[in-house]
């Protein structure tokens, strides 16, 4: 499957932000910010930009948990085997997308169809411009709901990557549905959670046959990866 870049992350942000100082040596690391009200500015080669609106969302990139799950989808955006299944007809899932920067990021990356949902109709709203702003309106379809129990989920699932951002305990109850939403093979990335809750989330999942992938922690915040 051919993808247009050789790099990943996608994204230019948070270069001050003081948590890049502790990343590993060799991590992919964005490196400009492109908010929507500053001039259009252009990136190195290898990365695409997301004009984005984060004002009344979540996500602005410049937080642990959105970054790591950045990094984390930079590792997945070289994975063989996920390329060939998201050539296919499997789908992807943004849970809790705030502003939606997490499920552009699979867009741009991945050109397939990405279900960003959340329970705030603001972050949905936002979400919504900002995937018309990156002229990835067709790509990324947003919908309101809580948790799992979206008409849309359901339809569209099971889907071959899985982004969740929200929080430990939230990630801990829907274990089992999430799992039967993941395709085999497939992989999840959660956020939203500090370094000390892994070892609850992990046990949750693994109580459901996932296995860790990879662990990604950045000041005291975890972003953990497992695959089905």
């Amino acid at each position: 499957m051919s993808l247009p870049h050789s790099l990943f992350p996608i994204i230019a942000i948070a270069a001050s932000a003081p948590f890049l100082s502790g990343l590993e040596p060799g991590t992919d690391a964005p490196v400009q910010a492109q908010p929507t009200t500053a001039p259009v500015t252009a990136p190195p080669p290898s990365v695409t930009p997301i004009r984005l609106n984060a004002a009344t969302a979540f996500g602005s990139g410049q937080h642990e948990s959105t970054y790591g799950c950045l990094l984390a989808l930079s590792g997945l955006r070289k994975q063989a085997a996920l390329n060939r299944a998201l050539g296919a007809k499997a789908g992807m899932l943004d849970l809790g997308c705030g502003s939606g920067i997490l499920a552009l990021a699979m867009a741009k990356a991945w050109r397939k169809p990405v279900l960003a949902t959340d329970i705030d109709p603001e972050a949905v709203r936002v979400a919504a411009y900002n995937a018309q702003r990156n002229q990835e309106h067709n790509v990324v379809r947003t919908a309101l709901g809580d948790g799992l129990n979206i008409r849309d989920i359901r339809r569209k699932g099971p889907f071959s990557l899985i982004t969740a951002n929200i929080l430990a305990r939230p990630l801990c109850r829907m274990s089992r549905a999430m799992t039967l939403l993941l395709r085999r093979n497939g992989y999840l990335v959660m956020a939203g959670l500090l370094q000390w809750q892994e070892a609850m989330v992990l046990g949750a999942y693994r109580r459901q046959g996932l296995k860790l992938y990879r662990r990604i922690r950045l000041n005291g915040w975890s972003t953990l990866v497992l695959r089905r």
